[in-house]
């Protein structure tokens, strides 16, 4: 066990082998909870630019989706396989995944460099969450946006521990830029980049460096994003277009019902449930999606989930009362991840206090501080003796349930 938790390349594999068995047994293009979420509409969008033309709020949604919002990295580059077939589409957020729980185990080992297995379990995490898997075997923009996000985070941290050199500011420039073209979540980065270049400055990098290498990161994220940004300010007097999606949304999915039906507190319980189920695993069918609702896998499985959870919460609690043994620099880093994390959550809460949309899958973007805190939270409860039982239970409770979960995205 403590061999495997080493090394990414077991926790790859795995997640390579459920994400092509979901990615063979999912319908294409059905719009369930997290069977292929609003991948027919996704690959409307990247058909239009294959034929020269940008979605625009004008467009018909029964026709062409309603993506027309989300900046179009992943559509462009899903464009060039679309002579592939849909369900080879699915290809390429495979692949993508693949490269985000490599970089979960990086962002582990950065931050607990003397405790390799903090970056194992942070990746198994990532490879092992059934609806994780399920959402990055299917074509839409989250798994690019979480590839992106996760790959700037990484630079930022080992720009905090190592200096920022020409070459790793350009990368975060482009991370940064990739991010904000992928999806309006990516903005998100801009404060928190500029908050880890602060605390590099702390640890006595040099300032004049420090203002180059944000320049450098500056100028190509502009170039690489700017234009989507600048475009949509001439053309719809908005940048972002989250005001415009809202006015064409005015009737549509909004909270207002539910919470006139139930109050504030029955519907954030609501939706907290909703998020967590959908976090770890849950199903949904086209049929029962606009209702929010969704087929679970076997209760027990959620049983776990709490109990894992709660293990990483308690296990955090005891690490943060140990504080002041943590290694030099590792509290940079868990505050440049809780910083990035708290604002992913704060834009999830916005969405769905306004939206009945709490799907777990808009906390993508920050799933590498996420896994790392779960994983931080794990190791610190079951060290010593424990740790071999305890790892082997977890990874074979992760694996049992994926097993679980293929059941139920057999095709309908």
């Amino acid at each position: 066990m403590r061999r495997m938790l080493r090394f990414p390349a077991p926790f790859v594999a795995a997640f390579l082998l459920f994400a092509v068995a979901h990615a063979c047994l999912a319908p294409i293009g059905e719009n369930g909870v997290a069977n292929a979420p609003d991948e027919r509409a996704h690959v409307t969008y990247a058909r239009l630019l294959a034929a020269g033309h940008i979605p625009a709020p004008s467009d018909d949604c029964e026709a062409y989706g309603c993506e027309w919002h989300h900046p179009p990295l992943m559509h462009a580059l899903g464009s060039a396989l679309l002579p592939l077939g849909e369900r080879r589409m699915r290809a390429l957020p495979i692949a993508i995944g693949a490269l985000c729980v490599v970089l979960v185990w990086i962002g582990g080992r950065i931050c607990a460099p003397d405790e390799p297995r903090v970056a194992g379990i942070a990746c198994a995490f990532a490879a092992l969450i059934p609806s994780h898997i399920a959402v990055l075997s299917a074509f839409n923009n989250d798994g690019l946006e979480e590839l992106c996000c996760s790959a700037a985070l990484v630079l930022l941290l080992t720009t905090i521990r190592s200096g920022a050199g020409l070459r790793r500011s350009a990368l975060l420039g482009a991370a940064v830029g990739a991010a904000c073209l992928t999806k309006v979540s990516g903005l998100l980065l801009l404060p928190v980049t500029a908050a880890a270049l602060l605390l590099a400055r702390r640890r006595g990098r040099a300032t004049a460096t420090l203002l180059r290498a944000a320049a450098v990161a500056g100028v190509i994220a502009l170039a690489i994003a700017g234009w989507w940004y600048v475009r949509n300010a001439a053309l719809y007097h908005d940048p972002t277009l989250l005001p415009t999606f809202d006015a064409h949304h005015a009737h549509t999915g909004k909270s207002d019902r539910l919470v006139a039906a139930s109050g504030w507190t029955r519907y954030l319980l609501k939706c907290a449930d909703f998020a967590f189920h959908g976090f770890w695993a849950v199903y949904g069918a086209p049929e029962l999606a606009p209702g929010g609702a969704r087929v679970a896998v076997p209760k027990p499985a959620y049983a776990g989930a709490a109990g894992v959870t709660l293990a990483a919460v308690a296990g955090f609690a005891l690490r943060l009362k140990r504080r002041r043994t943590a290694p030099a620099g590792q509290s940079d880093s868990l505050a440049v991840l809780s910083a990035f994390a708290a604002l992913v959550a704060a834009l999830f809460v916005a969405f769905f206090v306004r939206y009945y949309q709490p799907q777990a899958r808009y906390l993508y973007p920050a799933m590498l501080p996420i896994c790392v805190f779960l994983s931080f939270g794990w190791t610190g409860l079951f060290g010593g003796r424990r740790a071999r039982i305890a790892d082997g239970i977890l990874i074979g409770f992760l694996i049992l349930v994926d097993a679980a979960f293929l059941k139920f995205v057999a095709p309908y």
